[in-house]
């Protein structure tokens, strides 16, 4: 038992103050390698190593209490017990972090995460190997999509789409989207980036398709042309088996509106919107633009799509003109045996 006189009771405050179990710290989460804590409104984020105050940090989200040592923090704690730099416990800090699993923790990392793109954001969040894991964690604790500021502009019907199927958005840097897109979290499914996001909304959705008896006659006769029009291409590729008339249509989220038509692989189908049924010239159009995306594989705007488009419309036009003259010269043969009749 030691026994300490003639301290004031502020000197005493001020040594408990170097002590874990004096500080009144707010245990978040436990991990093998030491405690990640709450970090007190208002105050600096604490380092301690066996319970024992050795730094202070401003710009950390937690503070942390370091339990397994490593042999450069031994020998900075033997150098100095109090002020000892970073580099000895940062590498401490990065693997508690690394290791925990609270949602609590991860929230935290998120909203540092999100305030990096403005410049701010905790120092922990700074390292990539953090940033990804914090992803992970909230992924699996959650829904949550996480974008870029960038996609969060130009894409704000899916993101519309989003926040009305109860997700929430979180802004990353570009660098750690990069890292996440394609990664699986603490569970094993899919980081929810907008990619993932519009493919799971996509195969959600159902079509309403319509039979051709239930057709207008004016729409089953546009209908009726279907086959004539891709007979202009050279017919459909084997893998379609069907052309078919859907009420609904997937959203198109580059357009934030319903595509016109689809090549739908899970139902070996090109599917066309039935308002596209109006006019000849519409469904003639989005049905050998959907036999592009079918025969090819191609997704729009790149520049195998747009060659083999511009192929089709050569055959297109090509026929349609084929067609022409042949009739413009069954129709001079006639007025000729007229004229040849009438003498």
């Amino acid at each position: 038992m030691i026994v300490l006189r003639g301290l004031s009771d502020e000197q005493m405050d001020k040594a408990k103050g170097f002590f874990l179990r004096f500080s009144d710290e707010n245990l978040l989460e436990s991990t093998k390698i030491g405690d990640i804590l709450r970090r007190k409104p208002g105050a600096v984020a604490r380092i301690y190593v066996a319970g024992l105050l050795v730094a202070e940090e401003e710009n950390f989200a937690f503070s942390y209490n370091i339990t397994a040592l490593t042999e450069p923090m031994r020998k900075a704690l033997n150098r100095e017990r109090t002020n000892v730099e970073r580099t000895a416990y940062s590498d401490r800090v990065k693997q508690m972090l690394l290791n925990a699993t609270a949602s609590e923790v991860a929230e935290e990392l998120a909203h540092q995460l999100q305030a990096m793109q403005s410049g701010e954001g905790s120092d922990e969040v700074r390292w990539k190997e953090v940033a990804i894991h914090a992803v992970r964690i909230l992924n699996g604790s959650g829904d949550y999509l996480f974008v870029t500021a960038d996609q969060l502009m130009s894409n704000a019907s899916a993101l519309d789409h989003a926040r009305d199927d109860g997700i929430r958005i979180i802004t990353i840097p570009d660098t750690i989207q990069q890292e996440v897109s394609g990664m699986t979290d603490l569970s094993g499914a899919p980081v929810r980036d907008l990619g993932q996001y519009q493919s799971e909304w996509n195969n959600s959705f159902v079509f309403d398709f319509v039979d051709p008896i239930a057709m207008a006659p004016g729409e089953r006769d546009v209908f009726g042309h279907a086959q004539a029009i891709v007979d202009l291409v050279g017919g459909l590729p084997a893998r379609v088996q069907a052309v078919r008339v859907s009420n609904t249509m997937r959203v198109d989220f580059a357009t934030a509106s319903d595509a016109l038509g689809l090549w739908d692989g899970a139902t070996e189908s090109i599917v066309i919107r039935r308002d596209q049924l109006s006019s000849l010239s519409d469904f003639a159009g989005t049905l050998l633009h959907e036999l592009v995306h079918a025969r090819t594989g191609y997704d729009d705007v790149t520049r195998g799509f747009e060659s083999a488009l511009t192929d089709v419309i050569g055959k297109t036009a090509a026929a349609a003109l084929a067609t022409s003259t042949a009739s413009a010269g069954r129709a001079a043969s006639k007025f000729s045996l007229r004229r040849l009749i009438g003498r």
